[in-house]
């Protein structure tokens, strides 16, 4: 029998994020954009704050003096491993807040106005099918979640290859009637007194895509793209797995692809593509104005349809002579340590020498 208890809350913020969750993005009756609220969550534990601006201040933007309430804390049951926000797609609509748990879980949240509390719209669960691990039973990465900027769709990725695709409810009729009730977004009163609570945003059915059956494999990291008509997304996966001792014969094996995700007919044609990328490249970052940062140890670069270009952070990113073959003298007339030793410092920018080696205890 497992037996949990918890001494102290989580101090330490993992993921953050900020979301109108808790009322719309409408003008307030004195003209003034209401601000977001602050997401955070610390491993196990969901906190949501609220911007207090003073009164004195007529200028939103400028937040000098303002203060962080904390609305609620929700304890979860679980690590969540990846967070995204589901934005609203009008200026009535409520965004929703997506989590991710291991190995293949995912929660949709909204705000319960009645209740002051948080409710879950939506329990997503991939775990099911055995097919989609492939044979493994570990994984090092766990559930990615992501979110079209314009509110169309969500996208989980998990088990390396698997993509689960969630495409938004289209909920315009309902919208339209609590705007000509409810202007400035503050709740209409509905029967005996009651506040009726806004719309929030939310998911429908999900459909899993293989991706390997694509071409892509390996996949590290993805993003929803901006300025597309249609929800694209970028995926950064490896080409052909490599590690620091193979980098003399592949070194560059990172490739980014860009999907068109059409959630109504199940069509994800690919409409873009870059090859080349270091080998460790690890996260993208998506531009508002188009495009996304690939970002690697030693450089940053920015890929867009039918345009790249880099920037250079330090000087282990340029390239180096390849160094030559080592060959081991089979006479034994050189210790292999010393030969190898001697090797490395013929080629520093490519071969780093272990520190203090010991040529004597080491053959």
């Amino acid at each position: 029998m497992a037996l949990y208890y918890e001494r102290h809350p989580p101090t330490g913020a993992t993921l953050c994020s900020s979301s109108y969750f808790t009322h719309v993005p409408r003008q307030a009756r004195d003209s003034t954009k209401s601000l977001p609220d602050l997401i955070i969550v610390r491993s196990n534990l969901l906190q949501i704050y609220k911007v207090r601006v003073p009164y004195d201040k007529t200028d939103a933007a400028s937040l000098a003096g303002s203060k962080l309430e904390q609305i609620v804390s929700f304890p979860l049951a679980g690590l969540v491993e990846s967070m995204a926000v589901l934005r609203g797609r009008s200026s009535s609509q409520k965004d929703a807040l997506l989590l991710t748990f291991r190995d293949a879980k995912l929660s949709v949240l909204d705000w319960d106005d009645n209740a002051h509390t948080i409710h879950t719209s939506s329990l997503h669960y991939f775990e099911g099918d055995p097919s989609l691990r492939m044979g493994r039973t570990v994984f090092p990465m766990g559930p990615k979640v992501v979110t079209d900027p314009q509110g169309r769709c969500a996208a989980v990725l998990m088990f390396h290859t698997q993509l689960a695709l969630l495409p938004a409810m289209e909920t315009e009729g309902l919208e339209l009637d609590l705007m000509m009730d409810d202007p400035y977004g503050e709740g209409v009163e509905g029967p005996g007194g009651a506040s009726t609570e806004l719309v929030s945003a939310t998911v429908g059915n999900s459909y899993v895509v293989n991706l390997a059956k694509m071409g892509v494999k390996k996949v590290r990291d993805i993003v929803f793209l901006h300025k597309y008509n249609e929800p694209v997304l970028l995926i950064l996966h490896e080409v052909h797995p490599t590690w620091p001792a193979r980098y003399r014969d592949a070194k560059d094996t990172m490739a980014l692809a860009a999907l068109s995700v059409n959630v109504v007919h199940k069509r994800h044609p690919r409409i873009w593509e870059a090859s080349g990328l270091p080998s460790d490249t690890f996260r993208l970052i998506p531009v508002p104005t188009g495009g996304a940062l690939a970002l690697s140890q030693n450089m940053i670069m920015y890929h867009t349809q039918g345009a790249s270009s880099g920037l250079v952070v330090n000087s282990h990113a340029m390239p180096g002579k390849v160094p030559e073959k080592l060959e081991i003298d089979v006479e034994g007339v050189v210790l292999p340590a010393q030969l190898a030793a001697e090797h490395a410092a013929k080629y520093p920018d490519n071969v780093h020498p272990v520190a203090n080696y010991n040529h004597d205890e080491a053959f």
